[in-house]
């Protein structure tokens, strides 16, 4: 399922995107479901990583990657408190390959 989000409506990515996490959900997701993207979520926390730098395919404009989630010490109003902390890296494509219209 290729999506053109940019020819899209918002109320129409709202829907897909809670059709596609349904489909995730019940292990109905199938390979067409996720390929020919432009943008992509990878999940290296499930497998205990903190911190890496996710690969972007073609012909993706960009990736994020989401690393495992701890607890960690974070300061709130001068006070030392133990929070959940979900470290991100999104790595854009510099070159341009997406078929979006240019502005």
């Amino acid at each position: 399922m290729r999506l053109h989000l940019w020819r899209l409506k918002y109320e129409f990515w709202v829907q897909t995107i809670g059709f596609l996490g349904k489909k995730a959900r019940d292990g109905q997701l199938e390979l067409d479901d996720m390929s020919g993207g432009s943008f992509t979520i990878s999940n290296g926390g499930v497998y205990g990583s903190l911190l890496s730098t996710p690969i972007i395919n073609p012909p993706q404009s960009a990736i994020l990657g989401m690393h495992a989630t701890q607890q960690r010490p974070m300061v709130i109003n001068g006070e030392v408190r133990p929070l959940a902390s979900t470290p991100a890296k999104c790595c854009p494509q510099h070159a341009h390959h997406s078929e979006a219209p240019r502005s």
